[in-house]
């Protein structure tokens, strides 16, 4: 799961804003300050956090204990145009590798889902 978002905040009189984009990841690679971008449901889909919950080191612990494999946060977006540009190139590049030659129909909806999740991963 990725996605973009901006976000406008004021200080005082200075209005800033900050692009953050949502990652998946093991709860083991979060880092407590973290946002949580969607809620946390376990296997037999009980709602174990809720989205905007804030992670520290004991809620990263008792994710992993659980055995949930991937939350998803929100981070800083830092890349530049350029980087976000190369990245959707290469993931372009990378997916008509994998679909090059001839296929049904079936193989060419794949495709286009595939790049199309590839695309938003990279935005």
């Amino acid at each position: 799961m990725f996605s973009s978002d901006v976000r406008l905040w004021q200080t005082g009189t200075r209005r800033n804003i900050m692009k953050f984009r949502t990652i998946s990841l093991a709860p083991g690679r979060a880092a407590a300050g973290m946002i949580l971008a969607g809620a946390v449901i376990d296997r037999e889909g009980h709602s174990l956090l809720a989205a905007g919950t804030v992670l520290d080191a004991s809620i990263i612990d008792r994710l992993s204990r659980r055995g949930i494999e991937s939350i998803a946060v929100n981070v800083p977006d830092t890349r530049s145009p350029e980087t976000i540009a190369e990245a959707l190139r290469l993931a372009e590049a990378r997916v008509a590798l994998i679909f090059r030659g001839d296929g049904n129909a079936a193989r060419a909806q794949l495709h286009s889902a595939v790049l199309h999740y590839r695309q938003e991963a990279n935005k």
